[in-house]
């Protein structure tokens, strides 16, 4: 596996580490087999009592059932992604890079003007929140970003999620948020409703869902071919290749970092 600034390689073999002397049964590979029975939950460490909410984290496992993926944890909480790179390396996965951090945003677009009096702007909305993911050592251009939100009159509203609207729309504490908009769902006029069906925050029957849109920034792609990420939550980490992340997902590939001057 390499991390290299020089290598795009989107096939790159993901090669699990020796463990470290003092950490035992936090590193676990998981192989796709063709046999139909494979049980996620019991190839991971099961949650501990410190560890939060898991709905998230068990969506995305079963989200990414069919893929090659090494899994981290439970490992000390990471809020930051300077912490979460650092605990990837002291675990064993020496060749983590904070670039290989796939940083995913949550963003509450501005409201869209609504012409209709018979519905409420937020029924029709379509982007209320979107994701937006780059590599972890980079910067967010507001100006860029806001570009691909819609009309001025409407994303010169948008902004960072708060802690409750990320809560409500994830069910992830900050620092948790996978970069998979589409395993998080927004009904019509309620807070949350997820893949699988069940409300996060607040109420919700499932009907007419739609995925957040997800963005990636094209850094995630130059900084090489493997890319990390926190699961649903602080304390387990997965690495996978970009192409099969790029093929799970299908999220828009875009620029919107700030660019060195």
């Amino acid at each position: 596996m390499s991390t290299g600034n020089n290598n795009n390689n989107d096939n790159d073999e993901i090669v699990p580490p020796s463990q470290s002397n003092h950490e035992t049964n936090t590193d676990s590979k998981r192989r796709t087999n063709n046999e139909g029975d494979d049980d996620d939950d019991d190839q991971f460490p099961p949650l501990t009592h410190e560890e939060d909410d898991d709905r998230t984290y068990r969506l995305l496992l079963s989200k990414l059932h069919n893929y090659d993926f090494r899994h981290l944890g439970p490992h000390p909480p990471s809020s930051t992604s300077e912490e979460s790179a650092a605990t990837r390396r002291r675990l064993g996965w020496d060749d983590v890079t904070l670039a290989s951090g796939a940083k995913a945003m949550l963003l509450k677009n501005g409201t869209r003007k609504n012409t209709n009096t018979n519905t409420s702007s937020e029924e029709e909305d379509d982007r209320p929140f979107v994701l937006a993911v780059m590599a972890a050592n980079e910067r967010l251009d507001w100006k860029k970003m806001k570009q691909m939100l819609g009309p001025k009159s409407r994303s010169k509203g948008a902004r960072m999620a708060t802690v409750e609207e990320m809560w409500d729309v994830t069910g992830c504490k900050p620092g948790a948020v996978p970069p998979f908009g589409s395993v998080f769902c927004i009904p019509p006029s309620s807070p949350v409703v997820r893949d699988d069906g069940s409300d996060g925050g607040g109420g919700g029957d499932g009907s007419s869902r739609r995925m957040v849109h997800t963005f990636v920034d094209r850094s995630l792609q130059r900084q090489g071919g493997v890319i990390n990420f926190n699961c649903g939550l602080r304390t387990r980490s997965i690495q996978m290749a970009f192409g099969d992340y790029l093929d799970v997902e299908k999220p828009e590939l875009c620029d919107f970092i700030v660019e060195d001057s």
